[in-house]
């Protein structure tokens, strides 16, 4: 038994799709009701909240390999410890942990020193482990929903610094290579895209694929703090963000892995093909009636 922690998310609910198709058996831990109502046919679905520990418990019964993912939470360490803790006790064989880009070495910025910390805790554990530390989701342009629409813009404060994003498809594609086939324990994997573009030639494409100008707009850091904020973002996670935004300006985030490939036997999405793929969710966002 498969235990996806997050299974309602992006790189979860492909994941649980992925590991069914291979004929694994899956348990989904979702974090509500609604979500859990909505698992795919065949998943072992029970609602858990990490920072309950019977809850985790339980979920573990009969576990042998665990997919542990987060949501961005200051107390992520501590709710991934409860987690880790459970694993061990419960006899499990290997963690398959999402980490982020910039977790190594103590953490480059505050989500990868949230993710170090638990990644310390992990390899104490005496759990066979997998780290993944994926770059920036490529997902993540689908939320510029407001800004394309009302500014024609995408916002940011990292210059024209490179990023190789990913797309969330290809984590779930490496998760479940490495959850199904083994052979990748105690061993850490930096995933990244096929090629590192900025917010410029991002916004150029978006542009193209949608008929409608949009620009990126590069701001002081206090500037996209207040614009964050505004849209009602938290503070904590808007400090996180111009956090992460200072990491990819200094150029830490434009190294492309070959990862992906290595792990799975095929190429990375392309950003093109990932805006394709999302044509119609972006046509939607700027409101061209597409």
């Amino acid at each position: 038994m498969i235990l996806v922690t997050g299974a309602g998310g992006n790189v979860g609910s492909d994941l649980v799709n992925k590991l069914l198709a291979s004929g694994a058996k899956v348990r989904g831990m979702y974090y509500t009701i609604a979500k859990r109502d909505q698992a795919p046919k065949g998943v072992q679905a029970v609602v858990g909240d990490y920072g309950e520990r019977k809850e985790v418990a339980r979920a573990m019964d009969g576990v042998e390999k665990v997919f542990l993912i987060c949501p961005p939470l200051p107390q992520l360490p501590a709710l991934e410890g409860h987690v880790i803790e459970e694993a061990a006790r419960a006899g499990v064989k290997h963690v398959v942990k999402q980490s982020a880009i910039g977790a190594e070495a103590g953490g480059a910025h505050m989500f990868g020193r949230w993710h170090a910390q638990a990644e310390e805790q992990l390899a104490a554990s005496g759990v066979p482990y997998t780290m993944l530390r994926p770059n920036t989701f490529m997902q993540n342009f689908l939320g510029f929903a407001r800004s394309i629409k009302n500014e024609g813009a995408i916002f940011g404060c990292s210059g024209d610094a490179a990023v190789s994003y990913i797309d969330a498809r290809d984590i779930a594609n490496v998760a479940a290579k490495i959850l199904t086939a083994g052979g990748h324990e105690n061993k850490a994997y930096e995933l990244t895209g096929a090629q590192a573009v900025n917010y410029a030639w991002v916004a150029a494409l978006i542009s193209k694929l949608i008929g409608k100008r949009v620009k990126y707009v590069d701001l002081p850091a206090a500037e996209l703090k207040k614009f964050l904020l505004q849209v009602g973002m938290q503070d904590w996670l808007a400090d996180g963000v111009l956090d992460l935004q200072a990491f990819n300006k200094a150029g830490k985030a434009a190294a492309v892995s070959n990862a992906v490939e290595q792990v799975t036997g095929k190429k990375p999405i392309t950003f093109e093909q990932f805006a394709n793929d999302f044509a119609v969710a972006f046509a939607q966002e700027a409101g061209v009636g597409k």
